[in-house]
């Protein structure tokens, strides 16, 4: 009840009330008073007293002479709440208060507050005690229910082809040489590649017992994708809450363009809005409690049953490593949860919703993807071009869902930032894809991604991923650095096999140059190499790989 007084208030002031639902109590002066609620700005206190727990002389306590639940009388109850709010006030804050029975009364005769509560406040499923598989697919579908749903989904069989180019679910699982296809699982036999199966992230046509926010399940739904089991459902409250800061990122990053005074500003604003979900989903049951001791006290720590491991320091100095006896989960870890997942669903919305919409199939490859970029070979100078004749229309009045906006210079400038946007960063003539994170993309300003190698003690260039693309041995790479080893600082060089020709996550076909997906694909779409001029898709027409991104940062 308090929550609800203190959401009107914060919606019929149009400010933000801080409390305990979306942040901590303010605590108040020297006492640390708690409050209920704080608007820093206006410096105003917001305290909801319940009739009960405050000793109100009221119709709700009528009769009542002792609080039984605190056992104290209701007359020292309201002698203490008054000494609390003089002492607010005191303090040089402005108080706003609240009774219960206030409250109740206006609940009955204000019809704004019915209607905010009723829309605002309350779910529809709150008084919802059971719900089928059905009902709960359908709450989904009608928006009726947000939050996360575990559960079984697939693509049926008559779907399969529409999505072999991109399977729609995204998981993490074991895969083995059996799922791979018969070229690689060749290779890596003859190579002793993967003996054990590994757990990748790839892309798929079923997933079992998996964890889906309901805007990600809704477009399954809607392009036919089947849930045959619930096994539990997470409800929240549909709200914009981080909106604010997403586009106090984007503003930065805009002043940063327009002044280039303020580009420090811009950058550090990009660095907060990239790392600020990442700590969100933290395993923090993989924290290690760490003690450094002597002969003496080492025994100990060895045979307790939270050891896990120990380093010698010298001769009378341990390093002891060990589990936590208590291990805090307080991390949101919806917040990256969902973020993620709505990454997925803007990822599957471009390429099912408006590249397969409005482009033909045999003009457009997907060459490789990111959590929020693609490397697409197109057979034409743009997109626009490519467009299917009887569509046009309808694609220029969606394009600005999809691409920033080119009707102005303003408009130019101001979507380049605008989060959801796909932008253009790079173009060229073609690109060799190796295996995950590991490509080439040359034309008139070559970009590459070697994961693992330090790219100023190494030589890179197209030939050395054609090389291992052609050739099927993979290329190494040399990495120097520093390292403690024995309580000693040490050089070291690493001679690393970084440009695997070995890929798993997709079937690869035995002319090397082309992708298949399966029932356990891959997130990186076809190893191989698509250079203009080349034969694309049985038309021999000029291809352009095109890298867009999503985001504002």
């Amino acid at each position: 009840m308090a929550i609800e007084w203190l959401e009107w208030q914060a919606y019929s002031r149009g400010i933000s009330i801080r409390h305990e639902y979306n942040n901590t109590e303010k605590r108040i002066g020297t006492r640390r008073l708690p409050v209920d609620g704080f608007h820093a700005e206006s410096q105003t206190v917001f305290q909801f007293h319940g009739c009960y727990w405050h000793g109100h002389n009221c119709h709700l306590n009528e009769g009542k002479e002792v609080n039984e639940k605190r056992d104290k009388p209701m007359k020292e109850l309201l002698e203490d709440t008054q000494r609390n709010s003089a002492y607010i006030t005191k303090q040089g804050f402005n108080l706003v208060e609240c009774w219960e029975c206030e409250w109740r009364e206006m609940k009955k005769r204000n019809t704004a507050l019915q209607r905010f509560i009723a829309t605002q406040l309350r779910r529809p499923l709150d008084k919802v005690k059971t719900m089928t598989t059905r009902s709960i697919v359908n709450a989904v579908k009608n928006d009726a229910l947000f939050g996360c749903v575990e559960c079984d989904i697939h693509v049926p069989e008559h779907l399969k082809d529409k999505f072999s180019e991109m399977c729609p679910i995204f998981k993490n699982t074991e895969i083995r040489r059996e799922d791979i296809g018969e070229f690689m699982k060749s290779y890596a036999e003859e190579n002793n590649i993967m003996p054990r199966p590994r757990r990748s992230l790839i892309g798929s046509m079923i997933g079992k017992k998996i964890m889906l926010a309901t805007p990600l399940l809704k477009w399954y739904l809607e392009h036919g994708l089947e849930v045959t089991h619930v096994y539990q459902i997470v409800e929240y409250t549909p709200k914009p809450c981080f909106k604010p800061f997403g586009d106090a990122v984007s503003d930065a990053r805009r002043a940063g363009d327009a002044d280039p005074s303020k580009a420090i500003i811009a950058d550090t604003m990009k660095l907060v809005g990239n790392s600020s979900y990442g700590k969100t989903i933290t395993n923090k049951e993989r924290h290690r409690k760490v003690d450094y001791c002597n002969d003496d006290e080492v025994s100990e720590l060895i045979n307790s049953p939270f050891y896990r491991q120990m380093n010698v320091i010298d001769d009378d100095t341990y390093e002891v490593e060990s589990a936590k006896k208590k291990i805090k989960l307080d991390l949101p870890l919806q917040v990256g949860f969902f973020v993620y997942q709505y990454a997925k669903l803007r990822m599957l919305q471009f390429y099912y919703d408006c590249l397969d919409t409005y482009l033909d199939r045999s003009d457009y490859e997907y060459c490789e993807m990111a959590t929020d970029s693609a490397y697409i070979a197109i057979s034409g100078e743009s997109v626009e071009e490519l467009v299917k004749p009887g569509l046009r229309e309808a694609f220029e009045n969606d394009k600005c869902n999809w691409f920033p906006r080119s009707d102005t210079t303003e408009h130019a400038k101001y979507d380049r930032r605008e989060p959801g946007l796909f932008k253009v960063e790079w173009e060229g003539d073609g690109i060799v894809s190796l295996c995950s994170k590991t490509y080439y993309c040359f034309g008139e300003r070559d970009k590459y991604s070697c994961k693992g190698v330090n790219k100023k003690n190494n030589v890179i260039n197209k030939d050395k991923y054609l090389d291992v693309l052609l050739s099927k041995r993979s290329g190494s790479g040399v990495n120097r650095g520093f390292r403690v080893l024995n309580n000693t600082m040490c050089t070291y060089v690493q001679v690393k096999n970084a440009f695997s020709y070995f890929y798993p996550k997709r079937k690869v076909l035995e002319d090397e140059f082309q992708g298949q997906n399966k029932s356990r694909t891959g997130q990186t779409v076809p190893q191989g190499h698509f250079e203009r001029f080349r034969d694309f898709r049985d038309k021999k027409s000029p291809v352009r790989d095109i890298y867009i991104r999503d985001g504002s940062q």
